[in-house]
């Protein structure tokens, strides 16, 4: 089986109850941007609960002056094992799914049904494709000449475990090494096959995010599941700094917001 990579857009912090009335409004303006607009469904699946559900609590994402509880390293409290078969998350995430709610490709009946459905999401997995179009904007060569692996032909949103994972893992200053992260609880993220080399993820984020409409879906996840601007806290900053790659970014003290991270297997 060959490498299947993500660029995944995540919310690093609790998420919030999500209805099927406020996804079929999301999924409206989502269909309006030049990356869903003539995407076809290709994987419908919804959990209804009272909340997004989490089976594993993800390390302490928020600063907090008060919590003493956690007493293991931060960085033991962040590791999650290999599993058996190392898929991405949204994968995973249709394993884990005994769906209560399935659909077929039509965008216009699934949000016609959301609209009309009195429920709260507890997991969702829902996937489209790219046009020959968007697939060939993410082509470009590197610099170098070398080979493009990564080529991301599909999108998906999902409400589940975000983890984040590169093939060969961190080597942490103490000597540990992990291989994947928690990092949230809900994701837009570009899908296909290959890893990102010979980009670094940097200037993968740098160079790709900027493809048509993108930015679109960027700001509408930040608009729609805002997150409260407070400091990271020390773990999370100990994570953006020993975990090359993982943090695209030059701020490790940025506060908290949706941001882009890697996802390889």
């Amino acid at each position: 089986m060959g490498f299947f990579s993500s660029a995944v857009f995540y919310r690093p912090a609790t998420p919030p109850a999500v209805t099927a009335k406020g996804l079929a409004i999301f999924l409206e303006q989502l269909r309006q941007t030049d990356i869903a607009k003539d995407s076809k469904l290709s994987s419908v699946q919804i959990n209804w609960s009272d909340r997004i559900s989490e089976k594993v609590r993800p390390f302490d994402l928020e600063a907090s002056e008060t919590d003493t509880t956690h007493k293991q390293p931060w960085w033991k409290r962040l590791f999650i094992p290999h599993r058996e078969s190392t898929v991405t998350t949204s994968i995973s995430t249709i394993k884990s799914l005994d769906p209560d709610f399935s659909h077929d490709s039509d965008f216009n009946s699934l949000i016609e049904r959301l609209r009309n459905t009195d429920q709260t999401i507890g997991r969702l997995y829902l996937s489209g494709s790219l046009t020959d179009e968007q697939y060939e904007w993410f082509q470009e060569p590197h610099p170098s000449g070398e080979e493009i692996n990564f080529s991301p032909d599909s999108w998906s949103l999902t409400f589940g475990e975000v983890n984040l994972s590169r093939l060969n893992g961190w080597d942490l200053d103490n000597g540990e090494t992990i291989s994947e992260v928690q990092i949230g609880m809900m994701s837009f993220s570009l899908d296909g096959y290959g890893y990102f080399y010979p980009w670094t993820f940097k200037e993968w984020v740098e160079k790709f995010t900027l493809a048509p409409g993108l930015q679109e879906v960027c700001d509408l996840c930040r608009q729609t599941w805002r997150i409260e601007s407070v400091p990271p806290s020390d773990e999370l900053v100990m994570l953006r700094r020993e975990c090359e790659e993982l943090w695209p970014y030059d701020n490790i003290h940025a506060p908290l917001d949706w941001a882009w991270g890697p996802e390889e297997s």
